[in-house]
């Protein structure tokens, strides 16, 4: 899949820029991508952007955690879904 624009579209929530950086440059080649430096702004993404097929988000952010994000994501849209990554 050389065109971004066919790539499935994921979004990376991390208030660490060297976290988002690195899971970013192990996904570029095969997705296309959008960042969250919080959990409202990740909300947001979502709720905007409704290409995104995969959300790694960390648990410990500011303005609205992880696991609140992801009831949000269970109670308003239908993704599947894992809780499988723990936060910095």
């Amino acid at each position: 899949m050389d065109d971004p624009n066919q790539r499935p579209r994921l979004l990376i929530v991390d208030e660490s820029r060297m976290a988002r950086s690195i899971l970013i440059n192990s996904v570029r080649d095969q997705y296309s991508f959008r960042e969250g430096v919080d959990g409202e702004a990740g909300w947001q993404a979502l709720v905007l952007d409704h290409s995104i097929r995969l959300v790694i988000c960390a648990l410990s952010l500011p303005m609205l955690d992880g696991s609140s994000v992801l009831a949000r994501v269970r109670s308003k849209r239908c993704y599947p879904f894992s809780n499988c990554w723990k936060g910095s």
